[in-house]
């Protein structure tokens, strides 16, 4: 069996494994690249999905608009450490204080304290980012200015604004000018208008009343004003590797040509800010726009994207030579994991880091319980039979809520096991230290605040 035959037949496996719709998986190593791709881009058209059709790859996007933001460094327009009102005069937040302290750096490496998961609907009257940020004068800080990380979609659209003041051009303008034609990334697509010319993939969620079951979402597109963030942007897994290929191999890309200066590729890649410990991924650091992983020898870099019912996974192993990337169209982390372990140990002879062990020692759950809240949930965290449990409420899905047992794994830090006992993903508490109470949680890379007991 050849190389690209295996890794057909291993998509295909893994695809109906877990349940996915359609996936479509590109590898580079040692400078060749082998894609496929598996299952159906629409369960209603029931169209195929190619190597050539074009996904959402969501929040992916970040590391475009912090691209765009990096090429204006090197042509000396901007300075990532000026604030963001010295390009944005009429940025404001609800907090008047944390508007004028805000810096670019600080959007593109989530430490900026706005609260993060801003979504309200889009203008009837034309979506525009412009439009997007001035509603953000109603938005509350999360934390002080440069105290915390928190995952912040509201600060790569604001990242995004300003690329546009400095640029003229629309976002979308900017990103297919100066980023996607200089690469001859061909199968992708900034602006939705333009995503009828491809075979493109359109995302499925769980049946409300069978889970089981899999639906075509009920829209295309989350508010397109936060298209920088990752609510448009589409492309095909070998374009999505195009690109991540160039921040590998900087200065040169594909097509020999360069669009970001070696230096500037360079400071994307270094840590900007650590991360509380058993962050999801196996993260320990983020860089400006990309997430990294540094345990031992593995060091990569990386993001991942989800949109409505699309999710998006590019992984890079640059001294392997290794890069990951695969798009699909219905929930897939479980694909994405055991496909990612799978090329890891064959292509670079890494094992992957074991979920850590559950400790069994006397914990005062005094400490954590009490009521977190942040603009898109809130979290609460209480005693029942002897046990620490978590509920957890969407307030941009009301009717998700879920209740599950926290198990602990390391200091002031929990596993949530979900019914089947299997760890989903992970909770620490922060400003527990010396016995006091937990004025935060960090989960899913968001931060939560104490709002009561």
């Amino acid at each position: 069996m050849n190389k690209h035959t295996k890794l057909q037949f291993r998509l295909d496996t893994l695809r109906e494994k877990y349940g996915v719709v359609g996936a479509s998986l590109a590898v580079l190593h040692n400078n060749q690249v082998e894609a496929v791709a598996s299952g159906l881009l629409n369960l209603d058209t029931e169209v195929e999905a190619t190597t050539d059709s074009l996904f959402q790859i969501g929040s992916i996007s970040k590391v475009f608009t912090a691209t765009l933001i990096m090429q204006l460094v090197d042509e000396g327009r901007l300075d990532l450490d000026q604030l963001v009102k010295t390009y944005l005069p009429s940025f404001h937040l609800a907090d008047a204080e944390a508007s004028g302290k805000i810096t670019v750096r600080q959007l593109l490496c989530h430490t900026s304290g706005m609260e993060g998961d801003f979504f309200p609907e889009d203008n009837p009257f034309g979506a525009s980012i412009a439009g997007f940020v001035d509603r953000c004068r109603l938005l509350p800080q999360l934390h002080p200015v440069g105290e915390n990380f928190s995952y912040s979609n509201s600060g790569y659209s604001v990242a995004g604004r300003i690329v546009e003041v400095l640029t003229g051009l629309p976002w979308a303008v900017a990103i297919t000018e100066r980023i996607l034609r200089p690469l001859e990334m061909q199968h992708s697509a900034a602006d939705p208008s333009e995503v009828l010319r491809y075979r493109a993939a359109m995302g499925h969620v769980p049946d409300p009343q069978d889970p089981s079951i899999q639906r075509v979402a009920p829209r295309c597109y989350l508010p397109l004003s936060h298209a920088p963030a990752g609510s448009v942007l589409s492309m095909s897994a070998p374009d999505l590797l195009a690109f991540a290929k160039m921040h590998m191999n900087a200065p040169r890309n594909m097509g020999g040509k360069t669009i970001l200066s070696e230096v500037s590729v360079a400071q994307m890649q270094q840590e900007q800010v650590s991360l509380p410990a058993h962050s999801p991924g196996g993260m320990t650091h983020w860089g400006l726009g990309w997430s990294l992983r540094k345990q031992g020898s593995l060091q990569t870099f990386g993001h991942y994207g989800a949109t409505l019912g699309q999710f998006a996974y590019l992984n890079v192993l640059p001294e392997h030579g290794l890069v990951i990337a695969l798009l699909t169209n219905s929930e897939s982390s479980g694909l994405f994991n055991e496909i990612e372990k799978e090329l890891m140990a064959e292509l670079a002879d890494i094992e992957m880091e074991k979920d850590p062990v559950p400790v069994n020692t006397a914990i005062d759950h005094q400490r954590y319980i009490g009521r977190y809240e942040n603009i898109a949930g809130i979290a609460t965290v209480f005693e029942r039979d002897g046990e620490l449990k978590i509920e957890a409420e969407s307030k941009l899905m009301p009717s998700a809520r879920v209740s599950e047992n926290l198990q602990s794994i390391d200091k002031d830090c929990f596993s949530i096991i979900s019914e089947t006992d299997k760890p989903a993903r992970n909770v620490h508490f922060m400003g527990a230290e010396n016995n006091g109470v937990a004025q935060h949680i960090f989960s899913g890379c968001r931060l939560f605040r104490r709002v009561g007991e």
